[in-house]
């Protein structure tokens, strides 16, 4: 779920930084760059909001690996 840089930063620290795992950003953007992040929004939000529509560097795994008839598992 994507956060505020506020609470990001927050959440890194004790007693918080335990209990999460922490992706930093793809691109920096300066905060003064930044655009104002919606905190009231409750739902999660599609992968392509945050890293564009064009965004396709996330790939399936070869069927040859992992497929129904391989002996992998």
């Amino acid at each position: 779920m994507a956060v505020c840089d506020k609470t990001f930063r927050l959440l890194q620290r004790a007693p918080y930084s335990s209990m999460f795992e922490f992706i930093a950003p793809r691109r920096e953007i300066p905060l003064d760059q930044a655009a104002p992040f919606q905190c009231r929004r409750a739902r999660i939000r599609h992968p392509q909001e945050t890293k564009g529509e064009d965004y396709h560097a996330t790939t399936a795994a070869p069927s040859s690996c992992c497929g129904p008839d391989s002996q992998c598992c």
